[in-house]
């Protein structure tokens, strides 16, 4: 039985025709009870919160070792799946450009880079099909698409949005200082934090919207700077978190600052969660957690070291290697996705747009503006994960002149140009493409290109012929 489309589900009229039969009379009433939607037939609300800067290393769910505590993502995890073969873009931008329209490299249009003039036009976002069918849309955190007119957030689909448009902002309140804003003016309310604002103004959303389908898009400022460091040693945590992490022995001011920044995130994550359960909505919402790339470590960085860990992959957040683009990942919807779940399958960003669409109900459009869906549904393989095996294909992440091309377990790696500072440790240009084998060599330290020269020219030629095909269409 085909399910029907949440935002047009049709109205059957019932002519009653008395019969002798009582087959006959009661055929009408069969029929309506046929039309309406199950419970487990309704389509979920969807909330996507995304991390900003936060490293696999960064949480104990997904590297142990981590001195960062995480229990609420583990309690997502309890209730769902994580998915430890996930990858994004180098930075920011350009992965949520691909989230929200399942494009590969989308984060570029015909005037430029996405975080100055937004995705072109032409091309759907993700929470315009959801206002479309119906959902009632909110955002909260950063946006990094674009403002001006057409990019802003409430001319991509977005009923209210309270956040900021840059790749960064303070994490606590300056007067005279308008970092926020609320739809298109500036945020008039006073506020302490910029996790719990964004946090708080989610959970309003979601309170306010529990008889109707929403979806909400929180995406935190946390990791990102501004942190402690000796040239502004000021503390972006709350104090109170600050005092958490001291008492566990922690004394690097740097460290205290970062390790209380993603726990007081991971706490906020916890407050969604509840909320959920607290209004009976656990098994009525899909919810996705993710980062848009790796940390900025002590040893890889662009600009300067920050406390993060990528767990046991090479570099860092701007880097084409696992540890810029591999990140922690968890989806839940309690009785749809089994619970306490894992997959090591190849996925990424741009595969959140399909998937989300799908569990709603939705058609997958074949097209998105002038260029063909990248992303794939990874629905089937979220409700049986070990049952159902995603294709094989090429997923690429780029950077300007580095990009990574992933046809697990082989990956392709070049640099050709410096990545970050002088004294960054391991993000040298490369002396022509790399060729690693990720499930022998996950940390990326044996270059077998040599070796299998053959793989890693053809590689190269499907890289190249994928590129050519998504850089046009987009900036014409």
């Amino acid at each position: 039985m085909k399910q029907l489309d949440h935002a047009a589900r049709p109205f059957i009229h019932v002519l009653m025709i008395p019969m002798r039969s009582t087959c006959f009379r009661l055929w009408p009433c069969l029929l309506l009870a046929w039309a309406l939607p199950s419970a487990a037939q309704e389509p979920p609300n969807i909330v996507v919160i995304v991390a900003d800067d936060q490293g696999y290393g960064d949480t104990d769910l997904f590297w142990p070792q981590s001195k960062i505590r995480t229990p609420d993502l583990a309690r997502l995890a309890a209730q769902g799946i994580r998915l430890t073969g996930f990858r994004v873009q180098p930075l920011c931008a350009s992965t949520r450009a691909s989230l929200m329209t399942g494009l590969f490299n989308a984060g570029f249009n015909q005037k430029g880079p996405a975080h100055e003039h937004g995705v072109d036009n032409r091309v759907t976002f993700v929470t315009e099909y959801f206002r479309r069918a119906g959902y009632q849309v909110g955002g909260f955190g950063k946006w990094h698409l674009g403002n001006k007119d057409g990019s802003h957030p409430l001319d991509r689909g977005f009923h209210r949005w309270v956040g900021f448009y840059g790749g960064s902002m303070p994490y606590h309140y300056l007067a005279g200082h308008d970092h926020v804003y609320e739809g298109k003016a500036t945020y008039e309310q006073r506020w302490q934090h910029s996790t719990d604002l964004f946090a708080d103004e989610a959970i309003r959303f979601i309170e306010a919207n529990r008889d109707r389908p929403f979806f909400v898009y929180l995406a935190f400022n946390a990791v990102h700077t501004p942190l402690w460091k000796k040239s502004n040693p000021i503390f972006s945590a709350r104090s109170d978190w600050v005092k958490r992490i001291r008492a566990r022995g922690v004394t690097d001011p740097a460290a205290l600052d970062y390790y209380a920044v993603v726990e007081h995130m991971d706490e906020r994550v916890g407050s969604v969660l509840d909320t959920l359960e607290e209004l009976g909505l656990e098994q009525k919402t899909l919810v996705i957690y993710l980062s848009d790339n790796g940390a900025v470590t002590p040893d890889h960085y662009d600009h300067f070291p920050q406390m993060g860990s990528n767990g046991p992959y090479r570099g860092g957040k701007a880097s084409p290697y696992e540890g810029g683009i591999r990140v922690p990942f968890v989806a839940s919807w309690v009785g749809v996705i089994p619970a306490n779940t894992s997959s090591d399958q190849a996925s990424m960003d741009a595969d959140i747009l399909p998937t989300v669409l799908e569990a709603a109900g939705m058609k997958l459009p074949k097209m998105n503006g002038p260029r063909e869906l990248n992303g794939r549904s990874l629905l089937a393989m979220l409700k049986a994960p070990g049952q159902v095996t995603l294709p094989t294909r090429g997923t690429p992440s780029r950077l300007g002149r580095l990009f990574a091309y992933v046809e697990y377990p082989w990956k392709l790696v070049s640099v050709n140009v410096r990545i970050g500072s002088p004294e960054a440790k391991g993000m040298e240009v490369t002396n022509g493409r790399l060729l690693f084998n990720l499930e022998t060599d996950p940390a990326e330290t044996i270059d077998v290109a040599p070796l299998n020269e053959e793989r890693a020219s053809q590689m190269w030629e499907r890289y190249q012929a994928l590129y050519d095909s998504l850089r046009n269409p987009l900036r014409d």
